[in-house]
């Protein structure tokens, strides 16, 4: 059960836990020195979803100039469908428009449709395909355009 959520920029001291709970999809996006070297960059930002302290989400983006690209984007898998991920795709897109940035792309895997779901129903628009992109699955290009 969520008590106290709050949304808060990743910090270094975050990443550690933010790795395990990607560990939990069996995925492996980013791992612990990519993230602390994207902390650094002024043109990245993480964002972390924590529940009484306890990191259930992240997402991050990198951008230059107007346009932003969607790095990752996990929800600790007892939180989903209960709004995590719209939070923090919510915030990234606020974070765009308050920099300026006129522009979202993502790749989303071809039979990841909950996933393609959430980015429709924020005004993301396929634009493209990318075959084999993930090993044998391809991937959709996603844009928004803010």
């Amino acid at each position: 059960m969520i008590i106290c959520i709050n949304i808060l920029k990743m910090q270094e001291c975050d990443i550690h836990d933010a790795i395990l709970l990607e560990a939990t999809h069996s995925i492996h996006i980013l791992n612990e020195e990519i993230l602390k070297d994207d902390l650094k960059k002024e043109n990245y930002h993480y964002i972390v979803v924590k529940n009484n302290d306890v990191i259930i989400g992240y997402a991050g983006i990198s951008y230059v100039i107007d346009s932003a690209d969607l790095i990752s984007i996990v929800v600790g898998k007892q939180y989903t469908n209960m709004g995590i991920a719209s939070l923090l795709i919510s915030n990234l897109i606020q974070f765009c428009t308050e920099n300026n940035i006129t522009k979202i792309l993502l790749e989303v895997r071809e039979l990841n449709t909950p996933a393609q779901k959430l980015y429709e129903k924020f005004g993301f628009k396929k634009i493209s395909i990318r075959k084999k992109y993930y090993n044998n699955e391809d991937a959709y290009i996603y844009e928004k355009v803010i």
